[in-house]
């Protein structure tokens, strides 16, 4: 999370790593990005 509460991303972990897509916000809650993640990699 930001330090004014807004949620700074989401995605899921799979075996501790990020797996599948990835959304990040900036400190408004816009969408600043989204990835795509398999196993731990871009």
């Amino acid at each position: 999370y930001h330090d004014n509460g807004q949620q700074k991303s989401v995605g899921n972990y799979v075996y501790g790593k990020k797996d599948g897509e990835w959304k990040f916000f900036d400190e408004e809650g816009k969408l600043e990005r989204s990835e795509h993640w398999v196993e731990g990699e871009k």
